[in-house]
């Protein structure tokens, strides 16, 4: 038995018994990682639970609602909309151009969706504005892109609009991408 002394209050020796699992170690460390692989390998296997699953879907589906009761196909998405397949991965941004380029509506068409705006030319020679637009859901997943281009006059002022067909969310957004 493994005991030890200690002094107490009144300088006598009190002799101290280990609890009964100190007294084989080899068994009580092979017990702790057996449930340390257990508990490990729990967490990293899939739940064959239909509740937990079911609840994990609705857990999902709340966190990108559509604001429509429409059926959701690709991550998260109403039925009927995917995300765009081909997205451009540069697009050109001249921040001085940009900020002669305003978007001033983003509107639902016929079959698709529509940014537009105005661009202006402080310059003393016109000027050719290339116009990038990302058509997205309100979760930001871009659905379609348009780009136009416009030509505007030394002093002037032209309107510009980019439109695409597509089949949107109910709910969309035209995000300014570029201007070059």
């Amino acid at each position: 038995m493994n005991t030890a002394t200690t002094p107490s209050d009144n300088s006598r020796s009190t002799k101290l018994h280990a609890p009964s699992y100190a007294k084989s170690k080899p068994t009580f460390l092979v017990v702790a990682a057996a449930l340390a692989v257990t508990t490990i390998a729990a967490g990293c296997t899939p739940s064959h639970n239909k509740d937990a699953a079911s609840s994990s879907a609705k857990a999902s589906a709340s966190a990108h609602p559509s604001g429509s009761s429409a059926s959701k196909s690709e991550a998260g998405l109403p039925s009927g909309v995917s995300g765009a397949t081909s997205i451009p991965r540069k697009v050109a941004n001249n921040v001085a151009m940009r900020k002669h380029v305003a978007m001033s509506s983003c509107q639902k068409i016929d079959g698709g969706w529509s940014a537009s705006g105005t661009a202006t030319n402080p310059a003393s020679t016109p000027v050719g504005y290339t116009i990038t637009v990302f058509f997205t859901t309100t979760s930001a997943t871009v659905v379609d892109t348009g780009q136009t281009h416009v030509d505007v006059a030394a002093g002037g002022k032209q309107p510009w609009t980019v439109s695409k067909k597509f089949h949107a969310a109910p709910s969309m957004r035209c995000v300014l991408v570029g201007v070059g």
